[in-house]
């Protein structure tokens, strides 16, 4: 039978001391059989945050140049579920984009 890491899950060999994934100290109680996870303790994975910084700078880009790219990347930002910061920009990037065509609107309306 295969034995789990009691911290982070990882399949460990038979004699092993020590997790080599997370480096815990095992003790000779403490593995789990069969990957089967403790439900009062639970084993939740490590959450790694996405950078969007380059979806962030085409999107304030495309916001002053192209509104109509810029609102598409701000829908995109406000979607992510795994960065707050992403939805935030994009809330501010659809923002200036309606801001920006609204702006263009009015300015071809005034030169008429």
């Amino acid at each position: 039978m295969s034995k789990f890491c009691p911290f982070c899950g990882e399949e460990l060999v038979e004699s092993a001391k020590f997790c080599k994934n997370c480096g815990e100290k095992l003790e000779v109680n403490t593995f789990k059989e069969d990957n089967r996870i403790n439900p009062v303790q639970g084993y939740n994975p490590p959450q790694i945050k996405k950078s969007h910084n380059l979806a962030l700078i085409a999107g304030y880009i495309c916001a002053f140049l192209i509104p109509i790219f810029g609102i598409i990347i701000g829908i995109y930002l406000v979607s992510r579920k795994d960065s707050d910061t992403a939805k935030r920009h994009g809330k501010y990037i659809i923002a200036v984009s309606f801001f920006i065509t609204f702006l263009s609107f009015l300015a071809q309306f005034r030169f008429m």
